[in-house]
């Protein structure tokens, strides 16, 4: 366990793994005295955890059946809360409802980060079957619509993110939004989510897109986009990070986004050293200063990393080229 206050900005807590008795005793111990912590500490305002999720009661309140879960209820009572960073324990998942019952009275979070979030009410995005249409929404939606303070969401293997988080109404104004490995939402619905916050979206992060599942052809979601004029159209952002296999016209359908000042592109073997000295050299971000590229050795070359390095005597922008090799005995620039 590892806490972390100083006059109570942050708290961070490790559960320890718990292989035996003994280590039980100790996790036991280590939560209790958190516990205790939380209880005084009423005006804590940012918490990052490591959870055992527990399991809820007939009328959906906490259930404290393992000594970790001591810590759950005074984690829910924080409800001066604005940052929670949430992450299960290994070989374990937070259901949606969970997740509701633990931060149903914190209604000043501006920040929401977790990761493995299973549908409560899973259906098919990517089909006309009859799972193709939500009977009801997902509930960790719903409620984080409902917070007006809500600025930045980040949400890693949440299967729970699907098209019907783009049907609620949202009372907060997003400012940035870090999806990666949500599978079970096409990209139309990411796309639609993405513009729900138009007039705020000032950072945006894509990472690993449901095309690359193979659910979808990306061939003919940009030929969609290209006849129904679809374009990101995000006046507002300033930040945009790429990881995946996208090809040159996808990043560019962020052209009327006109205020980017930094494009990260990471996790892409389909981009072509023309393809990045174009998006680099191209007059579409005028506010542009910084231009990352993270090259692997099944990408650029050490002729084209310095190339993509020289273009900053036309360009305005900070080229960074990352350079990393996945078989470390394998380095050659040659």
């Amino acid at each position: 366990m590892k806490v972390f206050m100083c006059n109570l900005p942050l708290i961070t807590y490790l559960e320890p793994s718990s292989s035996d008795r003994e280590a039980r005793v100790i996790e036991e111990s280590y939560s209790t005295e958190l516990s205790k912590i939380l209880q005084v500490c009423k005006n804590v305002e940012r918490l990052d955890a490591i959870l055992e999720p527990a399991p809820l009661d007939d009328r959906g309140d906490l259930m404290g059946l393992y000594p970790t879960s001591k810590v759950l209820k005074p984690i829910s009572a924080l409800c001066g809360l604005t940052f929670l960073k949430l992450q299960p324990c290994e070989e374990y998942h937070f259901t949606e409802q969970f997740l509701v019952s633990l931060i149903k009275d914190m209604p000043y979070l501006r920040t929401f980060c977790c990761e493995s979030i299973p549908a409560a009410y899973p259906f098919c995005d990517f089909c006309k079957c009859e799972r193709s249409t939500a009977a009801f929404p997902s509930p960790l939606g719903v409620h984080l619509a409902s917070l007006s303070s809500l600025r930045y969401l980040e949400l890693h293997f949440a299967d729970c993110f699907d098209s019907s988080w783009c049907k609620i109404p949202w009372e907060g104004a997003l400012k940035g939004i870090k999806l990666g490995s949500c599978d079970r939402a096409s990209f139309w619905a990411l796309y639609d989510f993405y513009v729900l916050f138009k007039d705020s979206l000032e950072d945006l992060s894509i990472i690993d897109m449901p095309f690359e599942s193979g659910y979808e052809n990306i061939d003919q979601i940009l030929s969609e986009s290209y006849s129904k004029n679809c374009l990101f159209s995000l006046p507002r952002l300033r930040r945009l990070l790429i990881s995946n296999s996208a090809p040159i016209d996808f990043v560019a359908m962020f052209r009327e986004c006109r205020h980017i000042q930094r494009i990260s592109l990471k996790k892409n073997e389909v981009l072509s050293f023309q393809d990045i000295k174009g998006l680099i050299d191209s007059a579409i971000w005028k506010e542009m200063k910084q231009f990352t590229v993270n090259a692997d050795k099944y990408g650029l070359n050490s002729a084209e990393i310095v190339g993509l390095l020289n273009c900053n005597s036309s360009s305005k922008a900070d080229v960074s080229v990352e350079v990393i090799f996945q078989d470390e005995s394998e380095q050659d620039l040659s």
